[in-house]
């Protein structure tokens, strides 16, 4: 962490509680992470994509058993 940073981090830790909340926020958002309803999105297209495999027989899906059967075998307990 640089001096500069180092001097920000402090200052901003006396802030009061309800200034530093929004300074978290504000900080957050600059990231530019996706939202909830971009994420919800992406998921359904995920899911639609998935289907489709499905029913166009691209994948042969697995089942459950052989999925956690494969699983406990890889950990032992």
């Amino acid at each position: 962490m640089t001096s500069v940073s180092k001097k920000i981090e402090q200052e901003a830790l006396s802030l009061p509680v309800h200034d530093r909340i929004e300074l978290i926020v504000r900080l957050i958002e600059s990231l530019n992470l996706p939202t909830d309803q971009e994420i919800d999105r992406l998921w359904a297209e995920e899911g639609e994509r998935r289907f489709f495999d499905l029913e166009t027989g691209s994948v042969v899906p697995t089942p459950g058993s052989r999925v956690f059967s494969n699983i406990k075998s890889a950990f032992p307990q």
